[in-house]
């Protein structure tokens, strides 16, 4: 643990001057940023900005390549299936989109 701090302190890196931060208006201009942590930057003075680089949230873009992919596999395991089968569909999935109610 002590060569870790030892390093740590002694070390000059990117993460000495990186900032992180969420919330920010996807409005929002780079020189905007660079203005307001130029001159907030430190709570107590100002600090030069030297690289804004934005972030973003691709978390639906990825759901949607897993299920363009998850389909790409069904259409080939049909592909491979009507080889097989001199070009018979395989048989349908029983799905149920809701629950029928009993009487």
């Amino acid at each position: 643990k002590r060569t870790v701090r030892n390093v740590d302190e002694n070390v000059i890196s990117a993460a000495d001057f990186t900032l992180w931060v969420s919330g920010v208006a996807k409005d929002v201009s780079e020189g905007e940023i660079k203005e307001y942590f130029g001159v907030h930057g430190k709570g107590y003075g100002s600090c030069d900005v030297v690289k804004v680089n934005f972030g973003y949230d691709i978390g639906e873009y990825v759901e949607l390549i897993e299920w363009k992919q998850k389909l790409v596999t069904e259409k080939q395991k049909v592909e491979v299936y009507m080889r097989m089968n001199d070009g018979e569909y395989p048989p349908a999935k029983k799905t149920w989109c809701c629950r029928m109610e009993e009487k």
